[in-house]
Order: structure tokens, then sequence, then C-alpha cells
């Protein structure tokens, strides 16, 4: 019988590891966006500034905190090739709509007014090391048909 406990404590020992290490291990991020639906189409030859390669820019009233679209490249002998990348322009540290991303004019990178974090629009992380927001900016899906984006998540 007292074989018998001994096996039963074991077993609840290992069966409340196995249970609650798991949960407690989660890498969970603070810096969540909060999901908003986004189904955004540009007209690249309207918008004339996107289709050169490097620029960005802004689109308010979409995302969380409006949009970034940069252009990483343009082709113009087969606009469907060109390469685009869109971030929500929310920052990954004060994720607030007052903390928005502004793009420094048509560049490819941007700065939170808030805390001062500069995000490279080409891969979406911050550019320093010791910038105080630590994770990527929001991306979402883009495709070029036509010459024409359509933006989803």
């Amino acid at each position: 019988m007292m074989k018998h406990l001994k096996i039963y404590r074991i077993f609840c020992l290992l069966t409340a590891f196995f249970l609650f290490v798991p949960f407690s291990c989660k890498d969970e991020r603070d810096e969540y966006i909060p999901y908003r639906y986004v189904n955004l189409t540009v007209d690249l030859s309207i918008n004339t500034n996107l289709a050169v390669s490097g620029n960005s820019e802004y689109y308010p009233d979409a995302g969380y905190g409006g949009l970034i679209i940069y252009c990483e490249f343009y082709d113009y002998a087969a606009p469907d090739n060109s390469l685009f990348r869109v971030w929500d322009a929310t920052c990954t540290h004060e994720v607030s709509t007052d903390c928005i991303v502004e793009p420094e004019g048509n560049s490819f990178y941007g700065i939170c007014p808030c805390c001062s974090t500069r995000y490279e629009f080409s891969t979406g992380y911050p550019t320093d090391e010791n910038a105080a927001a630590t994770y990527p900016l929001k991306e979402y899906n883009v495709s070029v048909i036509n010459n024409r984006l359509y933006i989803s998540n």
C-alpha cells in the first residue's frame, strides 16, 4: 500500500508539473496592437509617390493607428513585380492612437513622437538597439495586381 501511495504522489507531481509549467513560460507581448479589419486598395497610377523605390506614405483611416505603405522596389517594366511593405503606424512601445510613427518625409524611416523610437520600413524593426521599443511594427498583407495595391489582414 505504501508503494501505491508513493506512485500516486509522483504521478500527481508530474501531472501538475506538465500542466502548469508550459503556461508559466509563455512569451507574452505587452505591445499588442489591437486588431482592426483592413481592406484597402491603392491605385499606383493615381498615387505616383508610392511608385518610387524608398518612398513611404501614411494612410490615417485604416488599421489601428493608420497604415504606412513603403515601396521597397518598384518595377516600371512590370509593376506587378514591385515589392511593398505595409505597417500599422502604431508604435509597439506606446500602444496608443496618440503614439503614431510618422514617416520622415518620403523616406524609409519613421519615428514615434512619444518615445522617440526610430523604425526602418524595410524591416519594421527599431533602428537603435537602445530604443524604447523592442518589437517590430505590425505588418499587413499586400499584393500588387494591375498597378494597384491590395492591402488586408
